[in-house]
């Protein structure tokens, strides 16, 4: 994979070495290269393999995968290429551990664990309900419930 990026890298690493060095470096051309990398990665292997991203890339680099639909899948985004068949809903969420686990208030840690958890079931729900899976999205409501009832 790395091979079919091997270009974004090497430019990547030229404007890193500058700023890990203490030397002068233009942290625009950084964070360009940075999203020069992640868009490259994604475009050149979604048609050979599938891309899975997390909510902090979603969230903080959108542009990468502006072009993409998202199918949820855990905790995690699908990438779907457009033109692309959608992904099968995938609601294998095991989180009665995470549900059991007393829940500090003074944990932030935890409870932002239990809130992303919450996103992903909600996204998953959300998701399931569109493809007119109602079983699942009957299962997966209930699954949200609690992690919400968990933060409260």
């Amino acid at each position: 994979m790395a091979d079919s990026v091997a270009d974004e890298l090497r430019r990547l690493a030229v404007e890193e070495d500058k700023f890990e060095t203490g030397q002068p470096f233009d942290k625009d051309l950084l964070e360009r290269r940075y999203r020069e990398l992640l868009t490259a990665l994604i475009d050149r292997n979604i048609g050979r393999r599938p891309v899975y991203v997390t909510p902090t890339l979603v969230r903080e680099e959108p542009g990468a995968i502006r072009r993409y639909g998202k199918a949820p899948a855990g905790f995690a985004w699908r990438l779907v290429a457009p033109g692309d068949p959608w992904p099968p809903v995938v609601d294998h969420f095991d989180l009665e551990r995470l549900i059991a686990t007393p829940l500090d208030p003074d944990d932030a840690d935890l409870r932002r664990l239990v809130a992303e958890a919450a996103d992903g079931v909600g996204e998953t729900l959300r998701y399931a309900q569109a493809a007119g899976a109602s079983d699942t999205a009957r299962r997966l409501a209930g699954l949200e419930r609690r992690l919400a009832d968990k933060l409260r």
